[in-house]
């Protein structure tokens, strides 16, 4: 079976901080360079053990190698999805807001744009250099190397080009730009460069290894961050697809010991979905756990999830105790 990974409880909070000291440090140059605020949120972490991607680069995207210098060394790969490379240009170019939804509409993406999204890319890197700065109190910089489009999800050989061996990490930041559509940037680490960073700040072994997988089907990115943030440090990986489709075409059935499957707004794709693992030989043997919002939730649901084969059902945002219970209590042990 392919080995799987979890952060370690001594790495999550030390990760937090360093991400937010540098993405506040980019936020900062950003905002003084264009005249926008612009605001990186919280940061969501992926391990990425296996070739899978979290669900908003499974479309064209924009790549950036960069290479760390002075008193530590390495590289730094960040990847915007095209819409969201268009947004971080036309910030340089000082667009106006009618003419960048255009562009992202139409996907327009000129040599001028190429041009200032590469400089954008070299504020974003000393940007997040000084934010370095600020947390290790060492001498370095953040130097871009390479910028280029890839579409990662139809080509394993852009893949296999741009990201390093795993496992390696890739947080997520949503940009909030004023008056602007919402977009998102991930930075991704390599292990030594992740392992040094760490190291710096007192947590050792970044990562534990984890055999097994807590398989999330549900469309609601919000949904897929809660539970994430819910096994943060705790010995299971989560994978988070949209639909029944994508989780099966992503995952090593062996390893997954739950699946935790949303009703969906219109209470029938869920159940779909739980009717298809049940009827299905290589998947029927899975424990199931129904999930949808509280001001959805109906006891007719909780009885047609049991009747379909369901162990459980809770209700949406997640509680922390009482989801880990249902999983304690429900998810295969797997061999060791």
């Amino acid at each position: 079976m392919a080995r799987d990974y979890i952060l370690s409880a001594s790495a999550l909070a030390p990760l937090g901080e360093i991400c937010a000291m540098e993405m506040s440090s980019v936020g900062n140059d950003l905002s003084t360079l264009c005249g926008k605020e612009v605001m990186f949120g919280s940061p969501v972490v992926h391990i990425l053990g296996k070739y899978r991607l979290p669900r908003p680069y499974e479309e064209p995207c924009v790549y950036t190698l960069a290479t760390l210098e002075g008193g530590f060394t390495g590289q730094v790969r960040w990847l915007l999805r095209f819409k969201d490379a268009i947004t971080l240009s036309s910030l340089m170019l000082l667009v106006p807001t009618p003419e960048l939804e255009r562009k992202r509409r139409m996907r327009e993406f000129s040599a001028m744009d190429s041009d200032a999204y590469r400089e954008a890319c070299n504020n974003l890197c000393g940007g997040a250099a000084q934010g370095l700065r600020d947390v290790f109190g060492v001498d370095l910089s953040m130097v871009q190397k390479e910028t280029r489009f890839v579409d990662i999800a139809k080509s394993r050989a852009d893949w296999d080009a741009i990201f390093p061996p795993p496992p390696f990490v890739m947080v997520e930041f949503p940009i909030t730009i004023s008056g602007w559509p919402q977009s998102v940037c991930a930075q991704i680490l390599e292990r030594d460069v992740l392992e040094t960073f760490l190291k710096a700040k007192g947590a050792e072994q970044p990562f534990e290894d984890v055999r097994g997988t807590i398989l999330q089907i549900d469309e609601n990115e919000g949904s897929q961050a809660q539970l994430g943030s819910l096994l943060g440090g705790l010995p299971y990986h989560l994978y988070s697809a949209p639909n029944f489709a994508l989780a099966v075409d992503g995952i090593d059935v062996e390893g997954v010991q739950l699946v935790v499957i949303d009703i969906g707004n219109s209470a029938n794709d869920g159940f779909q979905t739980l009717s298809r693992l049940r009827s299905t030989a290589k998947y029927m043997h899975l424990p199931v756990v129904m999930c949808c919002s509280k001001g959805l939730l109906r006891k007719e649901y909780v009885l047609r999830a049991m009747q379909g084969g369901a162990k459980d059902f809770v209700a949406k945002p997640f509680e922390r105790d009482l989801l880990l219970s249902k999983i304690e209590k429900h998810a295969l042990k797997l061999p060791t």
